[in-house]
């Protein structure tokens, strides 16, 4: 009796702090420089603050990384000549939005999230990535605003008397934002839909 009072306790609106990966997709073609998969995959940690017994503030960060190599042949001159480059995206993104949620039981829920979405994205070219100070890198970066929307399932452990639960979570839904221009190097999109997995603490 006294677990099922801490789930659902812990489900009704505590407070939160998660990590999590999530899996961002786009039709936008300038993703095939920079993703083999035209996908961006993240890691991320995201926290809440209860602002009502179904209303939940949250915040947090991911960060993605990608590249991909490039066979280039110049046939301009006399001797045709091939050079290899490597491109590579750093993604940045900062979340704030609400989430709601409603529990069929003690010890899970559904809920459905809104946030708005800043992305700070560096993209970087270079023809000898194994050089640093290589005078042919060429790096900009890039800042854009979007939102994104989600629902998803929740459950939770209690872990022991501590006033601890152990939750596990999954959501599915659609991240949009606007093209961001990266310097004179790319424009880039995130336009599709989005899927995350996490775990953490509510407390």
């Amino acid at each position: 009796m006294l677990s099922l009072i801490l789930i659902g306790h812990a489900l009704a609106g505590d407070r939160e702090l998660d990590v999590h990966v999530s899996v961002q997709g786009s039709d936008d073609p300038g993703w095939n420089y920079l993703s083999e998969d035209g996908h961006l995959t993240s890691v991320g940690v995201r926290g809440g603050y209860p602002l009502h017994k179904h209303l939940v503030l949250v915040g947090g960060w991911e960060h993605g990384a990608s590249g991909m190599e490039f066979n280039a042949y110049d046939d301009t001159g006399d001797d045709g000549s091939e050079t290899s480059f490597q491109t590579g995206s750093y993604m940045n993104q900062f979340q704030l939005g609400v989430k709601s949620g409603w529990g069929p039981s003690n010890w899970a829920k559904f809920y459905g999230t809104v946030q708005a979405d800043m992305l700070y994205g560096i993209v970087r070219i270079d023809d000898d990535p194994n050089d640093d100070e290589n005078p042919g890198q060429v790096e900009a970066t890039g800042v854009g605003f979007g939102v994104l929307g989600a629902a998803g399932f929740e459950t939770a452990v209690p872990l022991g008397k501590s006033g601890l639960s152990l939750a596990f979570y999954g959501e599915l839904g659609y991240t949009w934002l606007a093209p961001t221009n990266i310097g004179e190097v790319a424009t880039i999109q995130i336009d599709g839909v989005s899927g995350r997995v996490g775990t953490g603490l509510r407390f």
